[in-house]
């Protein structure tokens, strides 16, 4: 399509949406209108468009807008139907035959986890990550990557709203000493769940990152770990680290594609 023939109002409009995050969630017109380097009128326009149709909303106080009901609902129908990049899916099938884990992707959905992809562990014992399934906040690997992730506010928020689930008697239920591991997952760059949600199952967590270097999914593994050595228990967690990070430099090559064109 000719570049003129394209609708600049509506570029416009999805640059703007894509401004928002877990990180910076609410925007006022003159920092959006910084930010992208636009006349306030335009922004002005733009995000009163969005509003009328339901993707922004305005704080009357703050003056300051957050997504609305309907970008809520387009985030719904896409984590329940949403596939990374078609070429996640043999890094995906490399790290379940290397490991013989079960291996899947997963996106945050409201206070759940959503496993959106999964591929079946071969091995003799087998661990189910069906796609579909939802998880709570705090669960295993990912529970604990996804809250990394999350400003300081946001996790005391949805522990004074959840709590800490004591799935097994390894669970870490107390305040304080999830934070504290949490700390330890930032610093690695990845998380470990060892029978920490299901008794006798290992589960390693590597964050899958946009151009922004945000998170955006979570690539988990997870195999019973009854016998497992630590060089099999190394070998799983930089298998997971590498494939995860491939998955990333597949997105965000494919967003500055997108962005260049």
């Amino acid at each position: 399509m000719r570049a003129g023939a394209r609708s600049e109002g509506l570029r416009r409009g999805l640059e703007i949406l894509g401004l928002f995050s877990d990180v910076r969630c609410e925007w006022g017109i003159t920092e959006i209108s910084r930010e992208m380097g636009l006349h306030k009128s335009r922004v002005h326009r733009a995000v009163k468009t969005l509003e009328d149709v339901g993707f922004l909303r305005k704080d009357p106080k703050s003056q300051k807008y957050s997504l609305g009901i309907r970008a809520y609902d387009l985030g719904i129908v896409a984590a329940r139907h949403f596939s990374l990049t078609p070429e996640a899916r043999p890094l995906m099938q490399e790290v379940a035959d290397e490991t013989k884990a079960a291996v899947s992707i997963r996106v945050r959905d409201g206070d759940d986890i959503v496993i959106i992809d999964s591929i079946e562990s071969s091995g003799v014992l087998r661990v189910h990550s069906p796609a579909g399934a939802r998880r709570p906040w705090d669960f295993g690997a990912g529970g604990k990557l996804f809250a990394a992730f999350l400003p300081a506010s946001e996790v005391k928020m949805m522990i004074e709203n959840h709590g800490l689930g004591r799935y097994t008697e390894r669970s870490i239920a107390e305040e304080d000493d999830f934070l504290q591991e949490l700390d330890v997952v930032r610093e690695k760059g990845y998380a470990v769940s060892d029978g920490e949600h299901i008794p006798g199952v290992l589960s390693v967590a590597a964050p899958i990152l946009n151009l922004r270097g945000e998170m955006i999914a979570a690539f988990l593994a997870s195999l019973p770990s009854t016998g497992l050595s630590v060089q099999q228990r190394s070998k799983m967690t930089a298998t997971v680290v590498k494939k995860t990070a491939a998955i990333s430099d597949l997105l965000k090559k494919e967003a500055g594609v997108a962005r260049a064109g």
